[in-house]
């Protein structure tokens, strides 16, 4: 981890440093808290600088699963059992990650295999994972 120096003013690279390190420290406490942390927006001025943070509440048994996931599948059209699931498409393989039941046309989370790039699919797509 960098250094960080007096921060005079706002820019790239600092923002960067601030708030990866403010994710490290958070997502420490929430793995002993049994959550999920996620940096969901941010923005900045020269004199400002505002992060959008998320937590989320993951199922006691280990899985990392959300306990949300089944109501939010269900109501996205998408299996309920379906998380941590495996679909191929395009010549690549998914695994489903989470469902945002409020995007319609790709509710479908999902990280595609070796990359860890994260990707939205229809749940027409994802139907078939295994």
């Amino acid at each position: 981890m960098a250094t960080m120096k007096t921060v005079t003013r706002f820019d790239r690279s600092n923002i960067d440093l601030i708030s990866g390190t403010v994710m490290s420290m958070l997502q420490a406490f929430a793995k002993q808290a049994g959550l999920e942390v996620t940096r969901e927006s941010g923005r900045f001025s020269q004199n400002t600088f505002t992060m959008k943070i998320s937590f989320r509440v993951l199922a006691q048994d280990g899985s990392g699963k959300p306990v949300d996931f089944a109501a939010k599948a269900l109501r996205a059209g998408v299996a309920a059992d379906s998380w941590g699931k495996v679909f191929a498409h395009g010549g690549k393989t998914y695994t489903v990650t989470d469902v945002k039941p409020r995007n319609r046309r790709y509710p479908v989370i999902a990280e595609e295999t070796g990359s860890k790039k994260v990707y939205k699919f229809s749940a027409y797509v994802a139907r078939d994972a295994k």
